[in-house]
């Protein structure tokens, strides 16, 4: 997975270093039994974690900060479905190279106006690797938690990137 992201300022690299060796049929499957657990199982849990971590976080959430139900919110898991897909999608190369690069950097951009902080990208990628752990059990090998740590770790660059970069160009 790899994928050059250009700007008026230059290019730098989507992913610093190749994708993981290891069975790549493993981390697929492994995408597919989070699918089967609940896409948004899983990403709702993520983000219960970053609002319990950081309660300021929340506000940043205009569909659902004012929602008394919030949990159950459809905006609130279509947005944690959309995280994880995107990830998900990553670790099991459900798109190419390029299509993934813009998903990212699309995704980016839209958050450049948030005050998402470095320790958001942390907590939530914890409570993933928590969550992974938990519903993958012995098959969340050390080969597959480097694929979604390459994965999860492409993902917060390609959105840093488009968040600082004043226009990011799709070539």
């Amino acid at each position: 997975m790899g994928g050059i992201i250009t700007s008026g300022r230059g290019s730098t690299n989507l992913m610093n270093s190749p994708r993981p060796e290891g069975d790549p049929n493993a981390a697929k499957e492994s995408w597919e039994e989070i699918r089967k657990v609940g896409v948004d199982k899983v990403g709702v849990a993520v983000f219960e974690k970053l609002f319990h971590d950081d309660p300021e976080s929340f506000q940043m959430f205009k569909t659902f900060r004012d929602d008394p139900n919030w949990k159950e919110n459809k905006g609130f898991k279509s947005h944690s479905r959309l995280v994880m897909n995107v990830i998900g999608g990553a670790v099991a190369k459900d798109q190419g190279d390029e299509e993934l690069r813009k998903i990212m950097l699309t995704i980016g951009s839209a958050h450049a106006a948030f005050a998402i902080k470095d320790i958001h990208f942390t907590i939530m990628r914890n409570e993933l690797f928590v969550q992974l752990q938990l519903h993958l059990g012995s098959k969340f090998t050390p080969e597959v938690k480097a694929v979604w740590e390459h994965a999860y770790d492409a993902f917060v660059r390609a959105m840093k990137y488009a968040m600082t970069s004043g226009s990011v160009k799709h070539h």
